[in-house]
């Protein structure tokens, strides 16, 4: 069994290999690419018994990892951003001399806002599913050391129509819900500072890494 509060605990087993982490995420714009290091030092936790972080090392490979990680999920959520706008596009694109020409009724706004919601309904369950699938796709990747394990779809449906799989993203999804709560509270408390609010967010981001792809990569094990 998955022990989540085990998993929950590893960030804190070492700080000084957690404020390494942090440091990728700490600069403003920086951190776009900096964090593709820290995104991969979190998914090396997800090959790594509980409550020991793994040393910092090979900052190219992990660099790498953290990229590749981010193309994944960029290929799956692409299909959703492609229908989600022809989806739009049918809608909107009837509109548009009538909106250059400021001609547009009401009748014709409601209308397409009607029809919108519709496709809104299809949009929201398209990215459900691509959001459920992904964190498995990009762990068969790092479990196989494989770039295209991330879409052996034969091997990763296996392991997401699991109870064991369904609970992992409950808990991750209450688990972020709460991380997000604390972030939030102390960028609230520390709104006066200038310094502070990017410390504590480079934390929580280097934090929820660590937790998330630990927790999946224990489920990964788990599930046969």
């Amino acid at each position: 069994m998955v022990d989540y509060v085990d998993l929950i605990k590893k960030p804190f087993s070492d700080w000084k290999k957690l404020s390494i982490g942090a440091l990728f995420y700490l600069i403003p714009f920086i951190n776009i690419i900096t964090g593709f290091f820290g995104s991969g030092y979190s998914l090396t936790c997800a090959n790594k018994p509980k409550k020991e972080l793994p040393e910092w090392k090979d900052f190219g490979k992990l660099f790498v990892l953290g990229l590749k990680s981010f193309a994944i999920g960029f290929l799956y959520f692409l299909p959703v951003l492609i229908i989600s706008t022809v989806l739009v596009y049918q809608i909107i694109s009837p509109l548009i001399p009538s909106i250059l020409s400021e001609t547009i009724t009401t009748e014709e706004l409601t209308t397409a806002l009607l029809a919108l919601g519709g496709k809104l309904f299809l949009i929201i369950a398209l990215i459900l599913i691509v959001s459920y699938i992904t964190p498995m796709a990009i762990i068969n990747f790092v479990k196989k050391d494989k770039f295209k394990e991330a879409f052996n779809f034969s091997s990763i449906l296996k392991k997401i129509f699991t109870g064991k799989y369904l609970l992992t993203c409950i808990v991750i999804i209450l688990y972020s819900i709460v991380l997000s709560m604390i972030a939030g509270f102390l960028a609230a408390l520390t709104s006066i500072t200038i310094v502070l609010p990017y410390i504590f967010s480079a934390y929580i981001s280097i934090i929820g890494g660590i937790t998330t792809f630990s927790i999946f990569g224990e489920a990964y094990d788990e599930i046969k």
